[in-house]
């Protein structure tokens, strides 16, 4: 028979060629979509932020912006003992005070189910959106131990204490009349004392009271990535105060004891 009754080989291959480049693009367009959709979702995430943030620091509301006894500790996940730093550090912190929660453990739907917790009726996850190192947008979900049912109670492993770690000023411009604090510096500096007594179990009080209005148009002026900066640069330093206060400390104590020592 010839080769027309088959129809043409080459025609043939040219539709093969056809349809699998069809097919190519129509995955290259779901995962535009798919792309556009992360984005978006990801900027109504920073959005939220962004304007939660505003709120609370116009309504004084803020936990930075608020006084407490020493008697809290950072955030944690239990079954690791890791206390998140930079922007998770503060918005789980902001999140337990939306829950009206004084427990500072956090849990994963996998560490939930795993322990034996039920998660209870209605109880919303704390959503945490994030860029990868592959620059891919994921999300994270958490759950406080205060919405969760079947849960230990929580036990305290610090005390508080009252000696004061050193205080973080906000940088200035200008001299004299003239100076002035800038809005993102005073947040900055806000955040970072507060988390400085949180990790230090000591007693705080916010010097930035009298600034919220100019702090408040400077968050709504920014981009909303700007919180996220912000609040790494904070939970960065007061790591830093931390680090340089212990070091002061230990050197502190070891001249003593080789006082004490030379007296001997």
């Amino acid at each position: 028979m010839s080769s027309a009754f088959y129809g043409d080989n080459n025609t043939q291959v040219k539709k093969q060629q056809m349809n699998a480049r069809f097919e190519a693009l129509k995955t290259e367009a779901a995962e535009r979509d798919k792309l556009d959709v992360d984005q978006k979702k990801y900027e109504t995430f920073r959005e939220k932020v962004k304007s939660t943030i505003s709120k609370l620091v116009d309504t004084k509301e803020a936990p930075w912006l608020k006084s407490h006894n020493g008697d809290t500790r950072l955030s944690y996940f239990p079954e690791t003992n890791y206390e998140p730093q930079g922007f998770t550090a503060v918005w789980l912190k902001i999140r337990e005070q939306e829950l009206g929660s004084s427990d500072p453990r956090w849990y994963s739907r996998k560490d939930i189910f795993s322990n034996g917790y039920h998660i209870g009726h209605n109880e919303k996850a704390t959503v945490m959106g994030f860029r990868g190192a592959d620059d891919s947008i994921k999300y994270n979900y958490y759950w406080n131990a205060a919405q969760l049912s079947k849960i230990p109670p929580y036990e305290k492993t610090y005390t508080v204490s009252q000696e004061q770690p050193p205080i973080y000023r906000p940088q200035t411009t200008g001299q004299g009349k003239d100076k002035t604090y800038h809005s993102q510096e005073t947040l900055r500096a806000d955040i970072t004392n507060w988390l400085t007594s949180i990790a230090t179990h000591t007693p705080y009080e916010p010097r930035g009271l009298n600034r919220t209005e100019q702090v408040k148009e400077y968050i709504e002026k920014a981009n909303p990535g700007m919180f996220f900066y912000v609040a790494k640069d904070a939970s960065d330093t007061s790591k830093k105060i931390i680090e340089k206060s212990q070091d002061s400390f230990r050197q502190k104590e070891q001249k003593n004891e080789k006082n004490i020592g030379l007296e001997l």
